[in-house]
């Protein structure tokens, strides 16, 4: 068990009702009633396949269909999918105590029966302790350098969702473009600091197993000097890795994810599908639904990147943030309201 698994362990320990939840939203680019019940039924065998392979307890009612969109999400063991017949949707219920971020992107990847590309290969020669012991502190830096004297944001109990898309999959570049977004659209604010968990490719149900690349994004920085200083933290990923899987550091890490939680400004996470044979009109997820008890992330963004295009979406309680004018720069659309975001229980 990882550093985020005891967080949220802890959490559904000290609060009765605490179940860390997150939804995810679907459309897929087909018109025909004919053609999505084809397509579902044989994602049903992938993905029930996947589930039996991996985790023991599963969910009794793992997926089905909807005849409305009155959906629970209570006492979720592993996911739910649920879908929808006459909107062509597909709705992902998880629990993020027992699927971890490399297993989102797997998921994604029997889901849309294609290959996941944008998960973390370690290199399992980098066993040498001097070598470790150096990633290690490199990430305990960035850890003081980006949080000793940063304060919380002032945020509202609830996010607003917003939807847009890029035809770009460059991965610096939409980082990059999202940042400017966010700047753009926030008022008083000439940095942010941002963390980028990156998912590891391990074996699936082996903990939250990732690593993360923490820096501090300023205003008006250009896209090559920021490309450089990021493609040069990526020994972070590896060291945030070894402090995460070391027993002496574990509980430590636990009270570094609370800080983590209070004190960042923006998470962004950023998958991948290739050599899909389902292809999406809409792509949305994010921590939007009890993942965070106490409080949310004042910037949670979650990407997909399929066919030449990347689904954005914007999950912010920042109450600087002009939602609006966020829309108008992303040429986006807020979806608060609308499809499984309907369903935050804080709203």
């Amino acid at each position: 068990m990882n550093g985020e698994d005891i967080y949220y362990n802890n959490m559904i320990k000290k609060y009765s009702d605490f179940e860390p939840i997150q939804l995810g939203y679907f459309r897929l680019n087909t018109k025909c009633d004919k053609d999505f019940i084809s397509i579902i039924e044989s994602m049903k065998i992938r993905v029930i396949h996947f589930v039996h392979k991996y985790w023991d307890n599963i969910d009794d009612n793992l997926f089905s269909e909807l005849t409305d969109l009155n959906i629970i999400c209570k006492n979720v063991k592993i996911f739910n999918i649920r879908y929808h017949i006459k909107s062509k949707s597909i709705y992902v219920i998880l629990n993020h105590a027992k699927v971890s971020g490399s297993d989102y992107l797997l998921l994604g990847s029997v889901m849309f029966n294609g290959d996941a590309n944008s998960l973390f290969r370690e290199n399992k020669s980098l066993t040498n302790i001097i070598t470790n012991s150096i990633y290690k502190t490199h990430f305990v830096y960035s850890i003081f350098k980006n949080l000793f004297y940063k304060y919380p944001r002032d945020r509202y109990n609830y996010e607003n969702i917003i939807y847009s898309s890029i035809n770009k999959t460059n991965k610096f570049y939409i980082i990059y473009e999202i940042l400017v977004n966010i700047m753009n659209s926030t008022s008083n604010t000439d940095k942010l600091v941002c963390l980028l968990p990156i998912g590891f490719d391990v074996k699936v149900n082996s903990g939250n197993d990732i690593g993360v690349i923490l820096f501090t994004f300023y205003k008006n920085t250009p896209f090559d000097k920021f490309k450089k200083y990021l493609y040069g933290l990526q020994n972070l990923v590896i060291g945030s890795k070894l402090l995460l899987t070391d027993n002496s550091y574990i509980n430590i890490y636990s009270d570094i994810e609370t800080k983590f939680k209070k004190n960042i400004d923006v998470v962004i996470t950023l998958g991948e599908i290739i050599n899909n044979t389902i292809e999406l009109d809409i792509a949305s997820s994010g921590m939007y639904y009890k993942m965070n008890y106490d409080f949310s992330y004042p910037y949670y963004i979650w990407g997909l990147s399929m066919n030449n295009k990347t689904h954005i979406t914007y999950s912010v309680s920042d109450k600087l943030c002009n939602i609006q004018k966020l829309c108008d720069i992303t040429n986006g659309e807020n979806i608060t309201n609308k499809y499984i975001y309907k369903l935050n229980a804080k709203l």
